[in-house]
């Protein structure tokens, strides 16, 4: 990742040849293949090697290898593969890496369109006011699924705060600046705000700024009731669906990792678009008959765009995501449109018909199981949600497969 790229520069500088065998598994980077441990970021074998007259820069290596990249998929063959004769570092077949300035990156990328890659419209530079989302530091207690079982959530907080802080495990400062936070306080039905926690996982958030850990106050006040919000993620593999359209808050996980969100309206105000001054400038300059809704939507169907992603694979897990704006307005015009009909689906509006599929009456949610013959998702012996075809099944947005999770979380709700 970014965030780390002095470090490999040091690593670099340092040593004078290193040797990566990526073993990948990374569940949070929606990496495909097995983990060879029972954890979700992926591992790595690396060995730093300084020899006893050091080479001078231009005269360092760096090896890599890849067993994603090489089909070494499960676990049981990343083992066979670390034993085998194949696997001794003088058999590997190595990729020399050129690590450089400002990145230097020790994996394997293909930045051939990073030239013009860079000339796009970086999220972060088309919207003024964005930011990570919303993290209260105890979602048991200030999010819930039911609005009601919140609320006495919270009533109860306020009226026996040492009984409730401790079964729900506050201690040490937490648990004093909520306290303190707390005298003043009474519960307000008007800051129980709906929240996007999940991907199309709506919940019901107590949002009161002085309480909850990081209220992203600045961002979160302008959405209210006609906005629109862009939610997604930072240097992440967008072929796991990290761009999400929704009218709420958001939640800093929702799509498991830090995710972030710009409203497109500033204080909820259609005539007052969240652009950046050289992006307003841009539109006016480019596409003046397009409202700011229908900039949005023609961003949206470049980002869920197929060709797109497939196009910028790499380039697009670096940083924030570019939008390329393209000259040929009747283009731009069917992307619009494509947009829009795509925001009206993941919104869940009129387009979306329940009727589709077949729901039970009513039944307690036990072990979740999808039966792809029958097209059904058991979530009990005798009760299922019916006519359900596999790419909607196995539809992810982030690290999440959305319908699975979704029922899974309301297990005892």
């Amino acid at each position: 990742g970014l965030t780390h790229r002095v470090m490999r520069e040091k690593l670099y500088k340092d040593f004078d040849k290193i040797y990566i065998i990526n073993l990948h598994g990374s569940m949070r980077n929606c990496e495909t293949d097995e983990n060879v441990f029972d954890v979700q970021v992926g591992t790595s074998i690396v060995f730093f090697v300084k020899l006893k007259n050091p080479l001078s820069e231009n005269k360092k290596k760096v090896y890599y290898f890849s067993t994603l990249e090489n089909g070494i998929i499960s676990r049981k063959d990343k083992y066979a593969f670390l034993k085998s004769k194949d696997g001794e570092i003088d058999k590997i077949k190595w990729i020399e890496l050129k690590p450089a300035f400002p990145n230097y990156w020790f994996v394997h990328k293909d930045l051939s369109l990073e030239e013009e890659y860079q000339k796009y419209w970086k999220l972060t530079d088309i919207f003024e006011i964005y930011s990570p989302g919303v993290l209260t530091g105890n979602d048991d207690l200030f999010i819930d699924v039911k609005k009601e079982r919140l609320i006495d959530k919270i009533n109860y907080l306020l009226k026996h705060p040492n009984e409730l802080l401790a079964n729900y495990k506050f201690s040490g400062k937490k648990r004093l600046a909520l306290e303190k936070n707390m005298l003043n306080n009474e519960i307000n039905l008007d800051i129980i705000k709906p929240i996007e926690y999940k991907p199309f996982d709506n919940r019901f958030l107590y949002y009161n700024k002085h309480i909850i850990e990081r209220a992203r106050y600045d961002t979160s006040k302008n959405i209210k009731e006609k906005n629109l919000v862009i939610s997604f993620l930072r240097g992440r593999n967008i072929a796991s669906n990290s761009i999400l359209i929704t009218d709420k808050i958001v939640d800093n996980n929702a799509f498991s990792v830090t995710t972030y969100f710009a409203p497109l309206y500033l204080n909820d105000d259609p005539s007052a678009p969240n652009f950046t001054k050289s992006f307003s400038d841009f539109v006016s300059k480019n596409y003046s008959q397009f409202l700011p809704k229908e900039i949005l939507s023609y961003i949206y169907a470049i980002l869920w765009s197929p060709f797109y992603r497939a196009k910028y694979n790499e380039l697009l897990k670096i940083d924030f995501p570019r939008i390329k704006f393209i000259d040929n307005m009747e283009d731009f015009k069917k992307l619009v449109d494509l947009g829009q009909q795509l925001i009206e689906y993941h919104l869940l509006g009129d387009r979306v018909k329940p009727d589709d599929l077949e729901f039970p009456e009513d039944g307690q949610i036990a072990k979740v199981k999808y039966d792809q013959k029958e097209k059904r998702i058991y979530f009990n012996p005798k009760n299922y949600i019916g006519r359900i075809e596999p790419e909607v099944y196995n539809f992810e947005i982030g690290s999440y497969k959305v319908i699975d999770h979704y029922i899974k979380s309301r297990k005892n709700t």
